[in-house]
């Protein structure tokens, strides 16, 4: 084992490195601290009032022509029995179609947002779907992450923020 370490230790440490270079380069942008909108209008015809929250909570961006985010809907599902989470579907068509996604993959509609033209998607900051903005006990974005993330990865990052 020490030898297997000690000869690929080298490689490691590379691929380690261009992989947070990568991973700092796609989030660069991406919003931090107060968040760039107080409300916004769910599927059901409500508002949500994000300092209304229980806290933490998620902001999860998602398409219905994205495929990676096809894979976290179970687990985005399994998140919000324990977890707030706000999908806003982003760039999928006007509310209609939005609605009939939200529904097709039980998105509960109270805590679903049409984004049809991508406008929050740009206040956000995200270059990508999905995207994801974990809100902290001060009512502020405290991390963000670009890309496929586990219920594991979801889960710990959510106990840590409260």
């Amino acid at each position: 084992m020490k030898t297997f370490i000690k000869k690929n230790l080298p490689w490691l440490v590379v691929f380690l490195l261009i992989w947070l270079g990568l991973r700092a380069w796609q989030q660069q942008g991406m919003a931090e601290g107060a968040l760039p909108v107080q409300t916004m209008p769910a599927l059901n015809g409500t508002v949500i009032d994000l300092n209304r929250l229980p806290r933490p909570y998620l902001i999860h961006f998602t398409a219905s022509w994205c495929p990676i985010c096809q894979l976290q809907h179970e687990t985005l599902q399994a998140l919000s029995e324990r977890w707030t989470v706000i999908q806003i579907i982003t760039q999928s068509g006007d509310e209609e179609m939005t609605r009939h996604y939200a529904k097709t993959h039980q998105i509960p509609l109270h805590y679903a947002v049409a984004d049809p033209n991508g406008q929050l998607l740009t206040l956000f900051g995200a270059q990508a779907v999905p995207a994801d903005f974990f809100i902290g006990e001060n009512g502020q974005i405290q991390l963000h992450e670009m890309g496929y993330t586990t219920l594991l990865g979801y889960e710990i990052r959510l106990w840590w923020l409260r």
